[in-house]
């Protein structure tokens, strides 16, 4: 709920949408563009995963132009239900002082998601 409205906003105002998946490229990818066609949600690119987990280097890839259909892009915002859908962060922030989560609100948007994600790692 809210995707489409928040998605047309930002293609609204300029911005450009692309997804970064850890559903795997080849097998899972193209169902999952199917799924957002049908439910008609709009996006510019998808970068899924190949052999690794890691999103980094895929966000690397979008500020490079490479990839995607897009040229280089500045990235103003990240929106995930995973801490590792942001960048350069790992389920260790949460040993870290209030400080390390600045980005959080601003340009790193984190949605609720109980039912999976890297958190379920999380001994303490």
């Amino acid at each position: 709920p809210g995707a489409p409205a928040f998605i047309a906003r930002v293609k609204q105002l300029g911005g450009k949408v692309v997804l970064v998946s850890n559903r795997l490229d080849g097998r899972e990818c193209p169902q999952t563009r199917e799924n957002l066609q049908t439910h008609a949600i709009p996006f510019d690119s998808m970068l899924c995963k190949t052999t690794v987990s890691d999103k980094n280097p895929r966000f690397e890839q979008i500020k490079l132009g490479q990839g995607t259909n897009l040229p280089p892009t500045t990235i103003v915002m990240y929106v995930g239900d995973n801490i590792l859908d942001f960048p350069g962060i790992t389920q260790d922030i949460r040993k870290q002082p209030d400080s390390a989560f600045a980005a959080f609100g601003e340009t790193n948007i984190i949605v609720p998601n109980p039912m999976y994600g890297s958190w379920e790692k999380n001994a303490d």
